[in-house]
């Protein structure tokens, strides 16, 4: 197996392991964080495929602003769920190789589930519930 396989699988691995312990440590999503994730993940997929050009026929995305503001608004499985399909669609529709597509996914999912675990582990909770400015958990997410 080429040395890029062994790493997309490690980082495909670690990706379902960080998403599975979100899954388990935090809360469940009521029905208002599963309407704005729904909403997020629309605007992903937007951002994902309206992307811009890098030098050198590279592209880049802004599509993390709206997977971060998932984030903070369900600091779920949710979440991590919608940048998953989100992503997919993207990759689908820019008509990545099987590959990057993979690679792509696994590498947002587990950005996000680590962000997520870092909010959850400083005492953050959802933008919704949240009474007070919550500075830490914040910037522990980005």
């Amino acid at each position: 197996m080429p040395r890029i396989n062994t790493f997309v699988a490690a980082i495909c691995a670690a990706s379902l392991v960080a998403s599975a312990l979100v899954a388990v440590v935090a809360p469940s999503p009521d029905q208002q964080q599963l309407i704005a994730v729904g909403l997020f993940c629309i605007l992903g997929v937007l951002t994902q495929v309206f992307g811009y050009g890098l030098p050198k026929s590279a592209t880049g995305a802004v599509s993390f602003f709206p997977f971060i503001a998932s984030a903070v608004i369900s600091p779920t499985y949710a979440s991590i769920a919608s940048v998953l399909l989100a992503v997919c669609v993207g990759e689908l529709l820019i008509r990545r190789t099987v590959l990057k597509a993979c690679f792509n996914v696994a590498q947002h999912c587990l950005a996000l589930a680590l962000g997520i675990g870092a909010y959850l582990a400083l005492e953050g909770e959802s933008l919704l519930t949240a009474t007070t400015p919550q500075f830490v958990p914040y910037a522990a997410l980005f």
